[in-house]
């Protein structure tokens, strides 16, 4: 989790770099090394970078997957908070923001995280994602009650 927490800027880009040097430092075959470097790359929501492989697309969705839980959900606010974004924000409603990711914690579910079943690459993956919505949009409601001073 150490990857969302502000110590790296695009962990994708990172990562991808680690495993180039470890892979080629314990032999690995250079294609093999950019499969592995491809599936890095893509994993990333933000880089909006299209997977080419069935194992690209199971990292995709095992990432967007991780959002969909209730460490998530906590990964999600301690990433704003590290980064001076509002939870809420009465002022800028979801239909204001024009972000890509939502100005606020909570704009940032209705921007990105609401949209992961749709993102889906596989269909275990699609069906997983639904399943979990639940527990996501019961989050939302309860946290729009509570702010708004109503629980």
């Amino acid at each position: 989790m150490r990857e969302d927490q502000g110590q790296i800027d695009d962990h994708a880009i990172w990562g991808a770099k680690e495993a180039d040097t470890i892979l080629s430092d314990v032999g690995l075959e250079q294609t093999k090394i950019e499969q592995v470097n491809h599936c890095i790359r893509v994993h990333r929501y933000s880089n909006d970078i299209e997977p080419k492989t069935v194992e690209a697309k199971l990292l995709c969705d095992a990432d967007n997957l991780d959002a969909l839980e209730a460490v998530g959900i906590a990964r999600c606010f301690s990433f704003g908070g590290e980064h001076g974004q509002a939870l809420y924000d009465p002022e800028l409603p979801i239909e204001s923001d024009k972000t890509v990711a939502g100005q606020t914690q909570l704009n940032h579910f209705h921007k990105k995280i609401l949209s992961l079943p749709d993102r889906m690459y596989t269909e275990p993956g699609h069906r997983i994602a639904e399943s979990r919505m639940s527990v996501v949009k019961e989050f939302i409601e309860r946290f729009k009650l509570e702010a708004a001073g109503e629980v």
